[in-house]
């Protein structure tokens, strides 16, 4: 597979473009049977409606999409609302799957990836997808992320602007880090098993997949940055943690005390105040009485 070759497929498949809401349904069924965690299963009767929706106003739906593929597919600043950024996803399942088929991808890895999209539809009750939902999963539109086991795999660049301004750089990462450096980031979805086993089996399946789709790649590392990698974490979890587990993976090369990403994933919102603050776990516990510790960190692992 040539990386960056989506774009004009996209553009062939629209000039052919005729809506198969049975394909679609039938991938989302197929899907349910392989999902085994229910939050991840999709109600079909949201992609029904998604699909009924887009029949019903195909001429604006159609001028939508053929302005966001003609300027890179599903990178656009074309005001959507979220349930017309569902429809959209949906609908393009349909043109992800024959993409697949055309580069011999497994349609498991393909069930496996959308799941973030199902789980983002469930999370938003069907309401739809928010702005910043669409143009994260426009990625796996874009063949660039994989979810290959527990942990979703993006085929990217690095952009220091991704970080915050107070990261603080150790063991060379300032010159191992360049702007443009092509990366495998590592991204753990909600629910994922980050345990020894389930991590090592996710990298062993991203070692393969790379090697046998994305030969040109040139990545030379795993890249996460992430509040599960942050080296404070010890001090906040015990010595069994399956975080501490994961970010063992890593070799640190960078950190910061910015705390806005520990405080979304472990009490819900990053503007929460401490007097709000859940304590049903023992980590929300240990991180209310010692918020200064919270933060980031960054590491690699050499493919």
């Amino acid at each position: 597979m040539t990386y960056l070759s989506y774009s004009y497929f996209y553009q062939n498949w629209f000039k052919n473009f005729s809506i198969d809401s049975q394909q679609i349904q039938t991938f989302c069924q197929k899907y349910n049977q392989s999902q085994t965690i229910k939050s991840r299963q999709i109600e079909l009767t949201t992609i029904q409606r998604a699909l009924k929706d887009f029949k019903d106003n195909q001429t604006v739906y159609l001028a939508v999409l053929q302005q966001i593929i003609k300027q890179d597919f599903l990178l656009t600043n074309i005001q959507l609302n979220d349930w017309q950024q569902l429809v959209i996803m949906i609908v393009c399942i349909q043109a992800l799957i024959e993409l697949y088929k055309k580069y011999d991808l497994p349609l498991n890895i393909l069930q496996n990836t959308l799941s973030d999209l199902f789980l983002r539809i469930n999370l938003s009750q069907s309401v739809g997808l928010s702005t910043d939902d669409f143009e994260w999963l426009a990625r796996i539109f874009r063949l660039r992320i994989f979810k290959l086991g527990e942990l979703q795999f993006e085929f990217t660049l690095f952009d220091s602007a991704s970080l915050p301004k107070d990261i603080s750089y150790i063991n060379n990462g300032s010159k191992i880090l360049q702007d443009a450096l092509p990366i495998i980031s590592v991204h753990i979805m909600q629910d994922s098993l980050i345990d020894e086993a389930h991590s090592s089996t996710a990298f062993y399946l991203a070692r393969a997949f790379k090697k046998r789709y994305l030969t040109n790649f040139p990545a030379q590392y795993f890249y996460c940055y992430s509040w599960l990698l942050n080296p404070n974490n010890s001090f906040l979890l015990g010595s069994q943690s399956n975080i501490l587990s994961f970010s063992s993976n890593f070799d640190l090369i960078a950190h910061s005390a910015y705390p806005d990403m520990a405080l979304e994933h472990i009490y819900g919102s990053k503007d929460i105040h401490p007097d709000s603050m859940p304590q049903i776990t023992s980590l929300q516990r240990r991180a209310k009485s010692h918020l200064s510790f919270l933060g980031i960190g960054v590491g690699i692992v050499p493919f």
